[in-house]
C-alpha cells in the first residue's frame, strides 16, 4: 500500500524543560534543522534495497529501532528471538539498552536474510566480508548508493538520518509516538543543567511508517 507523504515539519530546539525523555543526539542549536527522510523518501529507499536481503533487513532494523551505525555493529544472531518476535538492542552514549518487539515485516526481512547467510555464519548479525561488524564508513557508503538509486536528495544520503527519521515520525504520530520514542531513545543519565525541549509543528495528521514490503 503506498505510503502517505509526510507532513512538512518545523523543528526548533529551545532551552527549557527536561531532556531526559529525548535522544541526546537530537539536542541542536536553536536554529539548526534536523534532517530526516520523509515517509515517501523512506519507502523509495526500502524499495531500492528490496532485492538485497541483507541490506533490506539492515535498513529496516536500523530505522525501526533508531540505531546508530555503531549500534548496528553490536547486534548478534543471538539477539534475535523469532519465537517471541523480539530483538535485543545494545545502546551506546548513555542510551537505554533493552529488548524491543519486532513488527511482522521486520521478522519477515530478518528470516529471509538469516536463511541465506553464508555457512558457517558469523555471530555478528550484519557482518562485513571478513565476518566482523560492518564499519561506519561501509554503512554510510551503502546509504549513499541506495540513496542515489532511490533519488534521495544528496544531503540526505547519510546513514545516521535513519535514526533522525524514526524520531521525527514518532513525534509526528502524537502522544503514543512520543511514548514509544522515550522508551526507545531515552538516556539513563542526564548531565546536570542539560535542558532542552522540541517544539514540533505539523499539519496535525498522524504519520504512518511505511511497510517495507508495500512496494
Amino acid at each position: 500500500m503506498p505510503c502517505r507523504r509526510s507532513a512538512e515539519l518545523l523543528r526548533t530546539v529551545i532551552l527549557s524543560g527536561s531532556a531526559a525523555g529525548y535522544p541526546a543526539a537530537m539536542a541542536r542549536s536553536p536554529t539548526e534543522t534536523i534532517r530526516f527522510l520523509t515517509l515517501d523518501e523512506l519507502a523509495r529507499l526500502f524499495a531500492a534495497a528490496r532485492r538485497n536481503l541483507r541490506d533490506r533487513a539492515l535498513f529496516l532494523i536500523t530505522y525501526r529501532h533508531g540505531l546508530r551505525a555503531s549500534e548496528v555493529g553490536l547486534l548478534r544472531i543471538e539477539d534475535l528471538d523469532f519465537r517471541a518476535l523480539r530483538l535485543r538492542v545494545h545502546r551506546l552514549k548513555g542510551s537505554r539498552s533493552g529488548v524491543h518487539p519486532m513488527q511482522p515485516d521486520e521478522t519477515k526481512a530478518l528470516r529471509a536474510y538469516v536463511r541465506e547467510r553464508a555457512v558457517p555464519p558469523s555471530p555478528v548479525l550484519f557482518p562485513s566480508n571478513r565476518g566482523d561488524p560492518s564499519a561506519r564508513r561501509t554503512l554510510d557508503w551503502l546509504m549513499k548508493c541506495y540513496g542515489e538509486a532511490a533519488d534521495l536528495p544528496p544531503a540526505k544520503r547519510h546513514f545516521h538520518y535513519l535514526k533522525h527519521s524514526i524520531a521525527t515520525h514518532l513525534l509526528e504520530a502524537g502522544a503514543e509516538g512520543n511514548r514509544l520514542m522515550r522508551s526507545i531513545f531515552s538516556a539513563t543519565t542526564t548531565s546536570p543543567g542539560c535542558k532542552s525541549a522540541i517544539i514540533l509543528r505539523s499539519s496535525g495528521r498522524s504519520a504512518r511508517a511505511p511497510d517495507a514490503f508495500s512496494r
